[in-house]
């Protein structure tokens, strides 16, 4: 296996295939060695969220919501768009169906989905932030026995391990890996991502055909705030 790796460009190289986040292969149809990386799949929080409804520990799923405030120096809204709708069907192990949503100013949206499983799923994002700030994110599946979230009840701010005080200034610190030293957590993914590709060969193959999907859903969500109407996909 070819040792390169670029975390400064996200991009990494292996034997000619080109390993990028799913949303920034966005604007492009995809190449022969292009493989897009559903990181976010990766994380603690995605993998035991999943393993609850699995379990069937809140019951029948009924409603997804997704919160994010974050800035627009930190990321766009079709990148927030395409992930979290991946993370719907990841979540519910569905299909969306249908798409409404509402744009204000491109920096903020409401999105309603439908899955083919006939669970809900709201989706808000506001991109007001200063770029400087921390992102915050809340994910919460609601079943007719309970409810499910990544955010500690009743907190509003994403929590850390270790915070440091000073005169200056306070700092804070994430043990994000147990393994992988001196990355955030949205690196940490990207590379426990790539080595997944290579662990499972067929993962190739079935996040290319999931990318082509979520980039038809996201041009969905698109034109449904332009025509102010309901998408449903084919």
């Amino acid at each position: 296996m070819d040792s390169r790796f670029t975390m400064e460009k996200s991009d990494a190289i292996f034997d000619g295939d080109r390993l990028l986040p799913g949303y920034d292969l966005l604007s492009s149809d995809l190449g022969r060695g292009d493989i897009p990386l559903l990181y976010w799949r990766m994380s603690r929080s995605a993998t035991e969220l999943r393993g609850i409804v699995r379990e069937g520990a809140i019951g029948r799923v009924c409603l997804q919501k997704s919160g994010i405030v974050s800035s627009a120096g930190r990321c766009s809204l079709n990148s927030i768009i395409y992930r979290e709708l991946d993370l719907f069907e990841f979540f519910g192990e569905g299909r969306i169906q249908s798409v409404f949503s509402v744009f204000n100013a491109g920096h903020s949206v409401n999105v309603i989905v439908r899955m083919n499983t006939g669970v809900l799923c709201s989706l808000e994002i506001i991109l007001d932030l200063p770029d400087n700030t921390e992102s915050q994110e809340t994910h919460e599946i609601v079943g007719r026995g309970g409810v499910a979230s990544d955010r500690v009840v009743d907190s509003q701010l994403s929590r850390s391990s270790l915070y440091c005080f000073t005169r200056l200034a306070g700092d804070r610190y994430m043990d994000t890996d147990a393994e992988l030293f001196g990355f955030d957590a949205e690196q940490v993914g990207r590379i426990r991502a790539a080595f997944e590709i290579y662990r499972e060969p067929g993962l190739r193959d079935t996040w290319r055909v999931q990318h082509r999907h979520l980039a038809d859903v996201v041009e969905a969500v698109g034109e449904s705030a332009k025509r102010c109407r309901k998408i449903v996909l084919v």
